[in-house]
């Protein structure tokens, strides 16, 4: 009975269809997280946040992991995973502080155009011109940004500036992961670059940001900082990670970035925003500029065989 049992476990965890639930889950974790992380920055600094966040989350990491780290063979992971987490910092810190002044609807597309960003970041180191459906992405992406972050006057708000900045260290940080780190021990990688993330977090909350009130330890608060910390922190990034060494890239990335339209409807449900006919005809171009990015070939093959099929 007990083998019939791990049998199915492993059956279960080769099937393409339980990563991709997986990644869906991750998703809909992450598209929540804008509209808690928004609520959050009401009781303590943005830094505070990425604090509550990423510092238990590290705990959990190094503790099980501190002799693979000490490891004189893994010094040059440390190394890299420190670059790398300086990147991270910067687009969290990006994030939080724009969804402080922003709203969490605009923060979870915002922050979300990381994958259009990446062919251009790829471009900047050597890798070969942006393809014809990236410059697409990247016009629709454009002009959506216009419409949800343009006000009247032609001005922007420095939140949502924030928060596409964060997508662009997103997308550097993503690209120059499998590229720096490849070949290193990915959990001592990842080990690393959370504890990097932390450190500068609470480095700086300590020096530049009042100390936390007793309302950020409620039992409320506490539920929250757990559901952030070892839900969309540790979990969410540890399982999606996972689940990319086992489904193809382009659904993949089509299914995590379902985290924009959740992260809004989260915004909708629980956070009462009120969207516009221009902030949605904004999310439906950032969204389309997602998808042809991330699967315009295939996109282009299907309506060349429906053509095809219609003209026979």
């Amino acid at each position: 009975m007990t083998q019939g049992l791990r049998g199915d476990s492993r059956d279960l965890r080769e099937s393409q269809t339980f990563w991709k639930l997986m990644i869906v889950g991750c998703a809909l974790m992450w598209g929540l997280s804008f509209t808690v992380m928004k609520g959050m920055t009401d009781l303590v600094s943005p830094m505070w946040v990425i604090v509550f966040r990423f510092v238990p989350a590290t705990a959990c990491m190094v503790v099980p992991l501190w002799r693979r780290m000490a490891d004189p063979a893994n010094r040059q992971a440390l190394v890299v995973g420190a670059k790398l987490g300086v990147q991270l910092w910067v687009a969290y810190a990006l994030q939080v502080w724009g969804l402080s002044i922003s709203t969490a609807s605009k923060g979870s597309f915002l922050c979300g155009i990381y994958a259009v960003i990446i062919p251009f970041v790829a471009w900047a180191f050597g890798a070969g011109r942006p393809r014809y459906r990236s410059l697409t992405a990247a016009a629709l992406c454009l002009v959506g940004l216009g419409l949800v972050s343009l006000n009247d006057d032609l001005s922007v708000s420095p939140g949502d500036i924030a928060c596409v900045g964060c997508s662009f260290f997103v997308a550097l940080e993503t690209y120059l992961l499998p590229t720096w780190g490849g070949e290193h021990d990915t959990s001592v990688l990842s080990a690393s670059i959370f504890s990097v993330v932390g450190l500068l977090s609470l480095a700086w909350a300590l020096v530049a940001d009042p100390l936390p009130g007793p309302e950020a330890f409620s039992p409320s608060a506490l539920a929250t900082w757990v559901y952030l910390s070892i839900g969309c922190t540790l979990f969410a990034i540890g399982a999606m990670n996972e689940a990319f060494m086992h489904v193809d890239p382009v659904p993949g990335a089509l299914l995590s970035s379902l985290e924009s339209p959740l992260g809004t409807a989260a915004a909708i449900t629980f956070g009462g925003e009120v969207l516009s006919g221009r902030l949605l005809v904004g999310f439906a171009l950032i969204g389309c500029a997602v998808v042809v990015s991330e699967a315009g070939d295939l996109l282009l093959a299907l309506a060349r065989r429906l053509a095809g099929r219609a003209s026979a």
